[in-house]
């Protein structure tokens, strides 16, 4: 489960063997939360507060890329590892 990057005390992470679409997970010490990126909406929230939730999304929102076609992405073993931040780069 490669870490995407810490921010305000949430963990951004995301499973390299997910299937698509792609998925980014949120942990925070509340809980934690599941978004779609393309487009930006939570699948589920688990426990984290809605200030959080908002914070969350718009992090996701200012650092993900726009469109699948953007991601880089190797499929390898049916495997797809992809990385979703500019921050990483």
């Amino acid at each position: 489960m490669p870490e995407l990057f810490r921010f305000f005390g949430m963990r951004f992470f995301f499973f390299s063997n997910e299937h698509l679409p792609i998925y980014i997970h949120v942990k925070n010490a509340d809980g934690t939360a599941k978004f779609e990126i393309n487009p930006l909406k939570m699948i589920e929230n688990n426990g984290i507060k809605s200030k959080d939730i908002h914070l969350a999304e718009s992090i996701i929102e200012e650092n993900a890329y726009n469109s699948i076609d953007d991601y880089p992405a190797a499929k390898i073993e049916n495997t797809y590892y992809c990385c979703f931040f500019h921050t990483l780069f």
